[in-house]
């Protein structure tokens, strides 16, 4: 099974899937003791005060069933998709220290991912859809790229969806928005479908 949360679980409960990251570190050094808080109706519903999460929003359906998955998943589908955001930059690197770098972030499967798709998955890119890296490379970076592109190829979104599919990854710094205009949205939705068929073929059915 590719899913990890129902849609029940990603609206009431999100204590199941945030990130202790994010949790307040006076909440943390209560929540060590308590094996059993990612279950709790009280933290539920601290949580959804704590980050201000209204619960009547309409869950996207299609692209939107990726805050359903499995948190590996999720992890190597954002991931992967951040390299390709990044693989101009990604191929020329060829230094042993950033390909070091580079295999911690992406792992070596990733890396070769990146290299063979990046020119064909779909064709040319737009402008401003190709990154360049930055001084310190990590996988939280890709992935908290990757999902701003996902939510943006799938705009207008609920922005209680937003918040809460953000909380299921470590917290980063704002980045620069993706120039995706709307005539270019269904590229980039066939992108984020063209890489979950590559990544996982039940991942890529639950998101058509």
């Amino acid at each position: 099974m590719v899913t990890a949360l129902t849609p029940y679980q990603f609206r009431f409960c999100p204590a199941s899937y945030t990130h202790s990251d994010h949790l307040p570190s006076e909440w943390l050094a209560v929540l060590s003791s308590l094996p059993e808080w990612r279950n709790s109706p009280r933290l539920n519903g601290l949580l959804l005060t704590q980050f201000n999460m209204n619960v009547n929003y309409e869950l996207p359906t299609g692209l939107g069933n990726i805050a359903l998955l499995e948190q590996s998943c999720l992890e190597q589908l954002l991931t992967w998709l951040g390299a390709l955001l990044h693989g101009q930059a990604i191929r020329h690197c060829l230094l042993a220290t950033e390909l070091r770098h580079l295999h911690d972030s992406l792992g070596k499967e990733g890396h070769r991912f990146c290299l063979k798709y990046l020119d064909i998955i779909i064709g040319n890119w737009p402008t401003g859809w190709q990154r360049s890296l930055p001084l310190v490379i990590n996988a939280n970076y890709f992935r908290t790229s990757a999902l701003q592109f996902w939510l943006t190829a799938m705009e207008p979104l609920p922005i209680d969806f937003a918040k809460r599919l953000s909380l299921r990854l470590p917290p980063y710094e704002n980045l620069a928005a993706w120039p995706v205009s709307q005539a270019e949205r269904p590229l980039a939705q066939a992108l984020c479908l063209k890489l979950a068929k590559q990544v996982n073929t039940e991942c890529y059915h639950l998101l058509k």
